[in-house]
């Protein structure tokens, strides 16, 4: 969109957000810095015109709080309901849920509507009936959790230093890595009483 297509390259993370700046200063547009994991990942991205806008997306409560400048900027995305964990799932497996509508309203419930887990559910569920097997047996694994845990994670959470496409495993092994070693322990003792589809 501002026509700098190799921006990052070799240059060092300073030269990139001035050139970011330069290109931003005359004009209006909104920036989305998506899944952000320390306050200083944001820091490159704050060089943009009075004229633009940025909208910051984290899983951490702690690091919404030091990235906005007022409470009242903090927008707490809502688990999906049955009804929208449905209609996702019906957009990437729209067959699989014709198929089986009060299996697949079961599955969004026992992932709790969150969004990653349902659009893996549903794109191995499609995969699965694209090549004319059964699904009742997956249907059964996602339900128990240990099968979507191993599955990788949508293209757009490619680990871009390296290239590989990470497990739901890993991904929330990150945010697990982030909490304090008390915080951790806690986390495993309170594991025992978590329902399914939690192992």
């Amino acid at each position: 969109m501002l026509g700098l297509s190799d921006l990052g390259g070799d240059q060092t993370i300073e030269q990139t957000a001035n050139r970011l700046g330069a290109a931003l200063r005359d004009k209006r547009m909104l920036l989305i810095v998506d899944d952000i994991w320390e306050v200083e990942h944001a820091e490159p991205f704050r060089v943009g015109s009075a004229a633009c806008a940025m909208l910051m997306t984290t899983r951490a409560n702690d690091l919404a709080r030091a990235l906005a400048s007022r409470t009242d900027l903090i927008y707490k995305v809502p688990l999906l309901s049955d009804e929208a964990a449905l209609e996702l799932m019906r957009t990437l497996a729209p067959e699989v849920v014709t198929a089986h509508p009060d299996a697949m309203l079961e599955l969004a419930r026992d992932l709790e509507g969150l969004p990653l887990a349902l659009q893996v559910a549903a794109r191995l569920l499609h995969a699965e009936m694209a090549l004319g097997w059964g699904v009742e047996d997956l249907l059964a694994e996602l339900r128990e959790g240990a099968r979507l845990l191993e599955a990788h994670a949508p293209s757009d959470r490619a680990e871009m230093a390296r290239q590989t496409t990470p497990t739901v495993r890993a991904l929330l092994q990150r945010s697990i890595d982030r909490l304090s070693a008390d915080l951790q322990e806690r986390f495993a003792v309170l594991g025992v009483f978590a329902p399914k589809p939690a192992p």
